[in-house]
């Protein structure tokens, strides 16, 4: 990979994230970084984010999450949330004293082209069945699905009816389709789809935990990057938390890191 293509695949993988939030939502410029929240869905993490922070635009950081903290209690949000997309060293102390959780996000990306042997293999797997989610029978089969564990595809808590409403606005939004990967006339796992700009964007994926640690994230995971193929999409990546199964998944699958993010969140 280039330094061109290298530069290129990041701006594209930062801009389908604010994407992402900015979807269905209303958005503001403001305390750094871009305000997205959706009315109705404030007993959500992502329900209303702070998102693309740098600190370089930040006077006095104390004062600042303080003005933070407030415009998120205002909106009603259940936890503020924030995406920092410079490094904030300096910061972590005083984010930890204040009761924030810090992780890092690695955003990983590849050039689907050099990838033909990953996408064949994921046609090797006849006992499992893959759709897309186009029905409410669907949707309520993802909806079952979330019910299923107490965090969501992001790792936050969540209320499983409400998270797979949150998606189908992304869904009716144009940003992403969605996908069901059955076994047995069972829904097992789900993973969507955003491609833009030739850019295609794997978004939360989810396995049942009684299915889990059987391999069937990797499948989903080419799966999804073969119906990025077929869409023309030159690029795919996503992002994982760094150090995570998930992580581990887009490795094998051919992606590689790229940037990195660090989340914050606390619940109000």
């Amino acid at each position: 990979m280039t330094d061109y293509s290298r530069n290129k695949i990041c701006g594209l993988l930062t801009a389908s994230e604010l994407d992402y939030f900015k979807r269905g939502a209303r958005v503001e410029q403001t305390l750094a970084g871009n305000l997205c929240w959706i009315e109705g869905f404030e007993e959500l993490p992502c329900g209303c984010v702070l998102h693309n922070v740098t600190t370089e635009q930040i006077d006095k950081f104390d004062r600042w999450l303080s003005q933070v903290e407030k415009r998120f209690a205002n909106q009603g949000a259940c936890a503020v949330r924030i995406y920092f997309a410079s490094d904030i060293k300096e910061y972590k102390a005083l984010l930890k004293s204040y009761g924030y959780h810090l992780s890092r996000e690695k955003g990983l990306a590849m050039e689907i082209d050099k990838y033909e042997k990953a996408l064949i293999a994921s046609r090797t797997y006849p006992d499992l069945r893959w759709v897309e989610i186009d029905t409410q029978a669907r949707l309520r089969d993802r909806q079952n699905l979330y019910l299923s564990a107490d965090k969501g595809p992001d790792g936050h808590n969540m209320n499983g009816f409400r998270f797979a409403d949150f998606e189908q606005l992304k869904m009716e939004s144009g940003y992403m389709t969605s996908f069901l990967l059955y076994h047995s006339q069972v829904a097992v796992g789900t993973v969507s789809l955003s491609v833009h700009n030739e850019f295609a964007r794997l978004k939360n994926l989810f396995v049942h935990p009684e299915f889990r640690r059987q391999g069937l994230a990797r499948r989903m995971t080419l799966l999804i990057l073969e119906e990025a193929r077929a869409k023309r999409a030159l690029y795919f990546g996503a992002y994982a938390l760094e150090g995570s199964q998930g992580h581990d998944v887009y490795t094998y699958c051919g992606m590689k890191d790229l940037i990195f993010q660090t989340e914050c969140l606390k619940y109000l």
